[in-house]
């Protein structure tokens, strides 16, 4: 039984929101290039003026990171774009935006990519953003351990056809033979909502966005019952989350070999992320985290960087697809094939 609990709407800053698009203020990350050379699988040559790129992104989370380490490092220059983003507080209106010509380029998950292809978007996904960790937590007093002691128990999740707790659901159900949705006695409530929740006793275990409970569990007054990254991988299936995709006009307009250009521009930022500071500082500053914690909270959150985009990901979203909508019915996911054709492997090369 699913019973809804209402709350204020949650600012977490790895939020997945949705409802109406919200723009807010344009911020240019602007740059200049002169003409040089790259070279990444044969050489390519930067133009004698900047590409522009329009990006329309979450303001907050991940995407903040992002966009404030490639102004950092000064990714316009080396790599000869004009990269314009366009912070909005939910991401509903994405898909609209790029649909309209008005951005080249946004983030989404595999799921979105696979319906927002079948409903004919021109544009396709072509290099890894990053993972979901979204743990089921739990306070350091309760016993739950695994996913499977949930069974019985009062646990919070944002949405049931949420896409990371339809895969916790699938996941675990192949992994553990545990199904969270029926297993468990769920409330639905905002994401923000669900960690006070569990502070004051109203569930015994919740769902949350990472950085809504990192400093609980980096401080030992929560735990970790189960990580969906973890779920996933005991399921067997290697699943890229997040994902850049391009607009085909823009592939049309300035050719394949600014796609892969680009495509190997946000390689090289996410390699930094992994291993240099850019960026950090900014985002942990947003996260409102202890600056005693930054150490951890960076540790924590590069995990979900290690990229793990290519085609051996169509198998494990084929399977994924197959069971949520077996869980869930074909109607909510709304696509039944993992369609390779949403996807520009080639430009990664």
């Amino acid at each position: 039984m699913t019973r809804k609990i209402t709350g204020s709407a949650g600012n977490g800053l790895l939020v997945r929101p949705h409802g109406p698009a919200c723009l807010s203020r344009r911020r240019v990350l602007a740059g200049t290039a002169a003409a040089t050379a790259l070279a990444f699988s044969g050489r390519i040559a930067r133009p004698a003026e900047p590409i522009p790129v329009r990006l329309m992104a979450l303001g907050v989370g991940f995407p903040f990171l992002i966009t404030s380490a490639w102004k950092e490092e000064g990714f316009d220059k080396k790599y000869g774009f004009a990269l314009q983003v366009e912070s909005i507080g939910n991401l509903s209106g994405q898909w609209n935006a790029l649909r309209s010509g008005g951005f080249d380029l946004v983030m989404g998950n595999f799921l979105d990519v696979l319906r927002q292809h079948k409903e004919g978007l021109k544009a396709k996904a072509f290099q890894f953003g990053y993972n979901y960790s979204d743990p089921i937590v739990t306070t350091a007093a309760k016993p739950y351990r695994k996913l499977g002691d949930l069974k019985g128990a009062s646990v919070g999740v944002t949405k049931v056809t949420f896409l990371p707790v339809l895969l916790y659901r699938v996941g675990g159900k192949k992994a553990y033979g545990f199904d969270l949705t029926t297993d468990a006695k769920i409330s639905e409530a905002s994401p923000s909502l669900l960690p006070e929740m569990l502070r004051t006793g109203k569930l015994d275990a919740t769902y949350s966005l990472h950085s809504l409970v990192f400093a609980d569990l980096v401080e030992n007054r929560m735990r970790e019952v189960a990580n969906l990254s973890e779920v996933l991988n005991d399921a067997g299936w290697q699943l890229a989350m997040t994902l850049y995709v391009l607009s085909d006009e823009w592939r049309a307009r300035h050719g394949g070999e600014a796609v892969r250009r680009l495509a190997h521009a946000l390689g090289d930022l996410n390699e930094t992320l992994r291993t240099k500071d850019a960026g950090w500082g900014a985002y942990a500053s947003t996260a409102r985290i202890d600056p005693s914690h930054n150490e951890a909270f960076k540790a924590t959150f590069r995990k979900l960087l290690v990229p793990n985009f290519g085609p051996q990901n169509l198998a494990p979203m084929q399977e994924a697809v197959d069971a949520m909508a077996a869980a869930a019915g074909e109607p909510i996911i709304g696509v039944s094939k993992a369609d390779p054709a949403a996807f520009d492997f080639d430009s990664m090369a």
